[in-house]
């Protein structure tokens, strides 16, 4: 067994550095996925909430337009005030409890 500091770090390199590595990959993966992904919705939300109700819009046009501005601040507010790991815990946990989707955890991610 090694005994000094850089010892240790070759005998963990030599003994876990394939693991490092696919973590390191699957750690790249989440997050250009989540960037990608995030982008997206917060383009469609952006694009959504500058939606102004002219005055010769029809009622069923600004009722709708109201109706998609409180859900997406509604959807707004639950994401940004809930901590990331609990919204982790209750898409894997909740969605074989309440869907019965057993995801696995990258696809969870």
């Amino acid at each position: 067994m090694p005994t000094t500091f850089f010892g240790w770090v070759g005998h963990l390199i030599n003994a876990y550095g394939g693991l490092f590595l696919r973590g390191a990959a699957v750690t790249l993966l989440v997050a250009i996925v989540g960037t990608t992904v995030g982008f997206a919705i917060g383009l469609g939300v952006a694009v959504l909430r500058s939606i102004q109700e002219g005055p010769k819009a029809g009622m069923m046009r600004k009722v709708l337009v109201r109706a998609m501005k409180v859900l997406i601040t509604v959807y707004i507010e639950v994401f940004r005030g809930t901590p990331m790991i609990v919204q982790a815990m209750v898409v894997y946990y909740g969605a074989l409890q309440y869907l019965g989707l057993d995801l696995p955890a990258l696809g969870a991610a």
